[in-house]
């Protein structure tokens, strides 16, 4: 999973099907290649995408097996923008007319080649006709430049489409979507995530993609080789991204996830030759008692009290992380001096 910068989502009444099924020569209602992008949107746009004045931004729509060029630019007629693929009668597949149980880039059911633009218009209208209340979605990540995810939601989906409906979103995107007035073709919501330090990219990235194949990261390497710079900003990007909506832009399905604000825990430890079992899963600690004597209280060390914050119920809903560490022992002997663990939940 990916953080989200913004989402960007339209409406698929007839005009914006019309743009993106294609082309057809003589035919002045296939002649766009863009989905227009309206007051409610495209400021949103410009900011996330990064456009200036009067220029334009090229994009890449792209999804899981293919990909297709594009262009963000202000309308010359208008103020409105125009979110553009090219070459023309290209739209990106996801957002195409097509057969759900052959292609799993598809979510809207309809004939995608009718070789006329009548044909073409009847085809439309006979899935609009469905009342599964479509929508066209782009996702733009935190960490890409000038990429973009297009995929396709349905309002009310019948039952073998259930993954693809709008109740799978995020909260706050789905809200938006639900909350547009019925006059408005288009909206976006932009997700802020706070800038954090990356000192050490490369191996901060290697980490990263360690992690999403094991919980255990083992980090092992001479002194000055950046390996407590790259985890303490790994623990600061991790704390950061407490309430932010992540995507997977590899699946279809089952490809969004929400970090909720106070689900998220980070410890960092340095071990020492004194440091034992008692100080890092639990033990028995001597405390005053009010007779002049002194009694041994259990108190849980930070490995058990992670697991506890794990059971909370805003813990469950999230991925339980992972524990990178500088260094690792299996042995029950003292833990090697300066040795650092990172314990993120």
């Amino acid at each position: 999973m990916r953080v989200v910068e913004a989402v960007f989502f339209w409406r698929y009444g007839l005009a914006n099907a019309k743009a993106v099924y294609g082309r057809f020569s003589g035919s002045s209602e296939y002649s766009k290649d863009y989905l227009q992008s309206p007051a409610s949107q495209w400021p949103i746009i410009d900011q996330v995408l990064g456009r200036i004045d009067d220029n334009s931004v090229n994009l890449v729509h792209r999804w899981p097996g293919g990909q297709v060029e594009g262009e963000w630019r202000r309308s010359a007629a208008d103020t409105r923008g125009q979110y553009s693929w090219k070459p023309m009668s290209s739209s990106p597949i996801p957002w195409r007319l097509g057969d759900p149980k052959a292609n799993p880039a598809i979510t809207f059911e309809g004939s995608p080649s009718a070789p006329t633009a009548d044909e073409a218009t009847a085809a439309i209208n006979k899935f609009l006709e469905k009342g599964y209340d479509p929508w066209l979605v782009a996702v733009k990540l935190k960490d890409e430049q000038g990429v973009v995810h297009p995929r396709g939601y349905l309002g009310k989906p019948p039952s073998e489409l259930m993954k693809r409906g709008v109740a799978v979103l995020p909260t706050s995107i789905r809200n938006a979507m639900e909350s547009m007035p019925g006059n408005t073709s288009a909206g976006a919501v932009a997700k802020t995530v706070a800038t954090t330090q990356n000192r050490s990219p490369v191996l901060l990235n290697q980490i990263k993609d360690s992690l999403e194949r094991d919980p255990n990261a083992l980090l092992v390497g001479p002194p000055g080789t950046g390996k407590t710079v790259a985890l303490e900003d790994l623990r600061e990007q991790f704390l950061a991204e407490a309430g932010a909506v992540c995507f997977d832009p590899d699946l279809w399905d089952d490809n969004w996830s929400e970090v909720q604000g106070d689900s998220r825990k980070a410890i960092s430890l340095v071990f020492h030759p004194s440091y034992g079992y008692e100080d890092f899963v639990a033990g028995l600690m001597p405390s005053m008692s009010n007779t002049n004597g002194f009694s041994l209280t259990a108190r849980p060390g930070p490995l058990v009290s992670m697991r506890q914050a794990t059971m909370r119920p805003e813990m469950s809903r999230t991925r339980n992380w992972n524990r990178p560490s500088k260094s690792q022992t299996r042995s029950n002997k003292a833990l090697p001096s300066g040795s650092r663990r990172i314990m993120l939940h």
